[in-house]
């Protein structure tokens, strides 16, 4: 058993976002020093918006194992699932080399771990495994 704990979390705040954000800012900037039409300014604007609101919402999707439970985070919502409460996980990689995983609990509930699209299976594997959770496995479905 493990006593520390891992997490996977997908969340809006990142490289990509910070330079969208920069990108138009600069065009905004480069609109209103040309003095383009209103319309440009407009839907830079509304552009600039989006990517804003993005960053100050910044929704997340995950999991976190620790040393007693589970969180799930998605939707805005964090979920909690006890280790003991997990009979085993399935875990699948799919043709596009996308995972899926979800977890089998003792009272015949099946709970989808959220954020796992990209992640490399075997590591959840390991990780899932090193926690004492049986692990069932198919290759690419």
């Amino acid at each position: 058993m493990v006593n520390d704990s891992f997490e996977h979390i997908v969340q809006a705040r990142n490289p990509s976002t910070y330079f969208a954000l920069g990108a138009f800012m600069a065009l905004a900037y480069v609109i209103w020093v040309l003095g383009l039409p209103l319309i440009a300014e407009l839907a830079v604007a509304v552009f600039l918006a989006v990517v804003l609101h993005r960053l100050t919402v910044n929704p997340k999707t995950g999991f976190r194992i620790t040393e007693r439970a589970i969180e799930c985070l998605a939707n805005g919502e964090t979920s909690v699932i006890a280790l003991h409460e997990v009979d085993g996980a399935g875990v699948i990689v799919l043709y596009d080399g996308s995972t899926r995983c979800w977890l089998n609990l003792r009272g015949g509930g099946i709970q989808a771990l959220p954020g796992v699209t990209g992640m490399d299976a075997g590591q959840l594997i390991r990780e899932l495994r090193d926690r004492g959770i049986w692990v069932s496995q198919s290759p690419v479905a």
